[in-house]
């Protein structure tokens, strides 16, 4: 090694490794645990930290294994009575920062390695999502570095060696994950998979809370409409802003203060909801997991595919059993469906159900607007007045007494959506009109890249329908379009950054997430008719582009390799021309010259004297370790030209 040239010492570099294997396995879970626990992890490595490289002791081992003991204590009894993965990974993000505090040795690293990974794996049950994607490949490639340079300070523990060889090495290492992706990618799609996830009982606790129960209490939809986070995503061709009502709950019964379907599920017939017209739209929707059991589609679905789903008279689609992990279904809704199709059952009494204790003025105000008036003016005089001006949209100082309706029709005159579509029910249902409560989202942004709108928990949205004879169920919502809205104010809020990063998560989910044996089926049998085929006769567009690009990755990889890791640096590729120039004139560089002594043996004093010239500049820059700036690299340049020109080929 050159003396004053730039060194590393193999023991720092091993340690730094360690550290960045550790940091990258506790960024990928620390927002899915109990902040208490980042917070202890972040103090013990910074102990850690300021021991290997501030104040070389160590914290007893004998003292650090009583703690772990009791560590693994306390998690075992968590696991037993909370959820499995969360204590698991709690647990372990402590013990893997309580290794750093002993001296270290190759068994201790390669336990920290080891302890990294698992909790990686751990974060795959909490949130599986691109980010742990990046977070994975990070942790891949990291722990192969890891490994070579914890051999090499294994082997000479002591050893220094100069910089650019070091990162020679640690280019090296690289190709070890980098050679093994083209085989990940060939095992990933031909590995037999099943649709029963035999793991989901992990992870039964992480469940993401929608925005809707199968109850409604006055006021609880301002708190859904605050949260900014994706309840689900549907792939799809754009539709008129006026259609996106996604029809999730219907509610039939209402005590004064809570909404809530009155019919079970076995009580509701199914598959009887044929509609007569209107626009078909297929729908490929990313649902979010939540702890309920109905699916959301465009108002109104007719058709659902999804293993053990239902749609029942009422248009709800449920499932058997809640949604505990993202599912992927697809449905096809009709929409601007002609009101004399949606003529399903007459309903009966239950659509016209009163709260025992309804405030007389409620009754009083409805009779008032509606006495006289035929249905569909009765109906039109109540949806006019709820949007006269008189009554304001608001998320704040809702009206959540023992008489809400009464406080926000005749009092605060101010509430959100369920107020108004509570409202109007109750006075449709007191003019003897049947009508119902419906809960699900309203709205969404088309995302262009992706192609599917994304709907996002503050889109929570209830209204109403009302039944008219001869004409059917028809939709109205009576909540005012204001721009205090939080509806009206979503497209600001995802910004173009957002939208990319939500589509890369979108088709993550559904080549990676949703990849299952019916897709394998698919690409065996459209790979199958390929080999059938001449091979100038399949087309370009019957290659999904989802798996072309999935594809291309290892290509991308190595050409990237290529180009980045393996491209000679602006001095290699000067020197490199210098040696080429001077080997047309017949002069050769021995590979134990020296660059001065090999330009002192060439005999032609001129060319000698220009070669001089340009291994002084060059090594005035190159042995001092400055950066070539383009002042010096076209003054080297400039001296190659002087040397000979390109077109004179070498001598023999």
């Amino acid at each position: 090694m050159a003396v004053g040239a730039p060194h590393i010492r193999f023991k720092s570099a091993v340690k730094i490794s360690a550290y960045a294997t550790a940091l990258t396995a506790f960024f990928s879970v620390f927002t899915h645990i109990s902040p208490v626990f980042p917070a202890a992890f972040i103090a013990l490595l910074a102990l850690a930290f300021y021991f290997d490289f501030k104040n070389p002791s160590h914290i007893s081992r004998l003292a650090i294994n009583l703690v772990s003991v009791i560590v693994i204590a306390v998690s075992v009894y968590r696991v037993m009575t909370e959820d499995i993965v969360e204590p698991s990974v709690e647990a372990l993000i402590i013990l893997l920062a309580m290794k750093f505090l002993e001296e270290k040795k190759f068994r201790d690293y390669m336990q920290i390695y080891l302890i990294s990974v698992f909790v990686l794996m751990g974060s795959a049950l909490l949130s599986i999502d691109f980010t742990f994607f990046l977070f994975f490949v990070v942790m891949f490639f990291l722990t192969a570095v890891s490994i070579v340079l914890l051999t090499y300070h294994t082997e000479s523990p002591e050893l220094i060696i100069d910089r650019a060889s070091f990162f020679k090495i640690v280019k090296r290492a690289t190709l070890i994950p980098l050679a093994s992706i083209p085989l990940t990618v060939v095992i990933f799609m031909i590995l037999p998979r099943t649709n029963y996830q035999f793991l989901r009982f992990l992870n039964h606790g992480q469940v993401g809370k929608s925005g809707f129960s199968d109850t409604i209490t006055l006021g609880s939809v301002s708190n859904i409409q605050l949260d900014t986070s994706p309840v689900f995503r549907a792939g799809m061709d754009p539709v008129d802003e006026q259609s996106l009502y996604w029809r999730g709950i219907v509610f039939d019964h209402f005590d004064g203060l809570t909404w809530k379907s009155s019919l079970r599920e076995d009580e509701k017939p199914g598959n009887k909801n044929t509609l007569q017209g209107g626009k078909a739209v297929l729908q490929t929707i990313y649902l979010q997991p939540f702890d309920n059991k109905f699916l959301f589609a465009l108002d109104r679905p007719v058709s659902v595919s999804y293993r053990g789903s239902r749609i029942s008279e009422d248009f709800t689609v449920s499932l058997r059993d809640t949604v505990k992990t993202m599912i992927k279904y697809d449905v096809i809704s009709k929409i601007s469906v002609p009101q004399s199709s949606n003529t399903r059952s007459v309903p009966n009494n239950r659509y016209l159900q009163l709260p025992d204790n309804l405030p007389p003025q409620i009754l009083s105000l409805a009779k008032s607007l509606t006495g006289g008036r035929s249905t569909d003016d009765a109906i039109k005089t109540i949806y006019r007045y709820l949007h006269s001006g008189l009554y304001t949209y608001s998320l704040d100082k809702l009206p959540t007494s023992d008489t809400p309706m009464s406080d926000f029709l005749f009092k605060k005159r101010s509430g959100n959506c369920e107020y108004f579509a509570s409202a109007m029910a109750l006075m449709l249902r007191a003019a003897g009109i049947p009508a119902n409560v419906i809960g699900g989202y309203k709205g969404g942004v088309y995302n262009n890249v992706g192609k599917y709108y994304i709907v996002l928990q503050k889109n929570a949205h209830v209204w109403v329908e009302a039944f008219v004879e001869g004409t059917g169920w028809v939709r109205y919502d009576p909540t005012p379009p204001l721009s205090s809205n939080p509806l009206l104010a979503e497209k600001a809020e995802l910004s173009s950054y957002r939208l990319i990063a939500d589509s890369i998560n979108y088709y993550w989910n559904s080549l990676v997430i949703n990849y299952n044996f019916d897709k394998q089926l698919s690409i065996f049998n459209k790979l199958r008719i390929a080999v059938e085929k001449p091979v100038f006769n399949i087309k370009l567009k019957e290659i999904q582009p989802g798996w072309f690009y999935l594809a291309l990755m290892p290509i991308v990889f190595f050409v990237g390799y290529h180009l980045l890791v393996k491209r000679k640096t602006v001095e290699e590729r000067l020197i490199s021309e210098f040696y080429l120039r001077l080997s047309k004139r017949g002069f050769v560089k021995k590979s134990s010259e020296g660059l001065q002594e090999f330009v002192l043996s060439i005999d032609d004093k001129k060319l000698k004297t220009e070669a001089m010239r340009f291994a002084l500049e060059f090594q005035q820059i190159f042995y001092k370790d400055m950066k070539f700036t383009a002042d010096n690299v076209r003054l080297l340049k400039d001296i190659l030209s002087c040397l000979i020109p390109s077109s004179i080929k070498r001598k023999h």
